[in-house]
């Protein structure tokens, strides 16, 4: 689907589904009635997560269409060979990471058990996920979290735990200094705002405060509103100096739009279309190999929590911040309880939030 058709179907407020198609090239009827059910159900505003469900289930799918094996024939055994087959380098493939062995698993076994409840075919696999399942929903949000067994082995592979990859200050600066304007402007709001790659490409030039509310803020925060993962709309502390520079480039760089529909994106591309997360992955990426550096686009972000996590720590104050709580409403993350987030509202204007957003900012001039 090209990105204009998408973007057609946002203005309707539909969603968007993915289609299997079967080898004899007609639709796969069970899976597409799994995806389309996902999909109605799932509050990404990107599509990103009907497509990794799409994508686990083609793999899986495939598997056993190499083993010849029916959806009605698979047990528990054939689930714990399809583990071993993503985490095993085979015909010059790198082996899946954990985190994407264990959404594939888990996809197989929702889509079992969804296909078990819904009567679209029957599997020792989808009689045995619902007896040992903890919630009655259907929906295939089975996690592998090491519940489902067989001999007394764990089906999901272990979970390793990761640290965050935070750039120094001298990739930072080499990093930028090589980045075409446009994307070294996306960069800053990546790295200066701890926003997701496909949040920033979204910005819209109404999002911004007016030119005076910029003004009148001098080395401070401002607020605005933004659509974040999950189709929620929250609010992001921006440091005004990168609104400031932001607000310059739309009156005095930006590209006009190639039509109404763009008019009102912040990022534009040469072809006068908004930037899209693909090419800001590129760019970055061309650019970090540039210097050597195995860094990544969300990378930026690691390094944004890191540093204001450990600015906050490290500063006294006359009222005590707690830092994870401030991180987790600048990060947009879900699970902050309603009753915080007046708390936190304070908390994020702190002198110690401004100083952390606007020494990142800085390091990328």
């Amino acid at each position: 689907m090209s990105n204009t058709a998408k973007q057609k179907l946002h203005l309707f407020d539909t969603h968007l589904v993915a289609v299997v198609i079967s080898p004899d090239g007609t639709p796969h009827e069970s899976a597409n009635g799994y995806l389309t059910e996902i999909a109605t159900r799932s509050r990404s505003a990107t599509g990103d997560t009907v497509r990794s469900y799409a994508e686990a289930l083609v793999t899986w799918l495939d598997f056993l269409a190499r083993q010849r094996l029916a959806l009605n024939e698979v047990t528990e055994e054939q689930l714990a060979h399809f583990r071993n087959y993503l985490q095993t380098d085979t015909a010059g493939q790198l082996a899946k990471s954990n985190n994407t062995t264990r959404h594939r698993l888990a996809v197989a076994c929702g889509f079992c058990k969804w296909a078990q409840l819904r009567g679209r075919f029957e599997s020792p696999l989808g009689q045995y996920l619902l007896l040992i399942a903890r919630d009655g929903s259907g929906h295939g949000n089975w996690r592998g979290r090491g519940d489902l067994r067989k001999g007394g082995m764990s089906i999901a592979p272990r979970k390793e735990g990761r640290l965050p990859r935070v750039l120094n200050q001298e990739e930072i600066a080499h990093l930028f200094m090589l980045s075409p304007p446009l994307y070294a402007l996306i960069f800053r709001w990546c790295i200066a705002t701890g926003m997701r790659r496909f949040e920033v490409c979204s910005l819209k030039v109404s999002d911004l405060p007016s030119p005076d509310a910029i003004d009148r803020v001098q080395g401070g925060l401002l607020s605005i509103n933004v659509l974040r993962k999950g189709s929620r709309e929250q609010t992001v502390q921006v440091p005004a100096a990168l609104l400031h520079e932001t607000a310059w480039y739309v009156r005095t760089e930006r590209e006009l739009p190639s039509n109404d529909l763009y008019a009102d994106f912040i990022f534009l591309n040469s072809r006068g279309r908004p930037v899209n997360r693909a090419s800001v992955s590129k760019v970055f990426r061309k650019c970090a190999n540039r210097i050597n550096s195995d860094a990544t686009l969300h990378h930026l972000r690691h390094t944004f929590s890191v540093h204001v996590l450990s600015l906050l720590d490290s500063l006294e104050s006359d009222r005590p911040i707690n830092s994870l709580k401030v991180l987790q409403v600048l990060l947009g993350h879900a699970n902050v309880q309603s009753t915080e987030i007046y708390l936190q509202a304070m908390e994020v204007t702190s002198d110690a939030v401004i100083k952390a957003l606007d020494f990142l900012y800085g390091a990328t001039l």
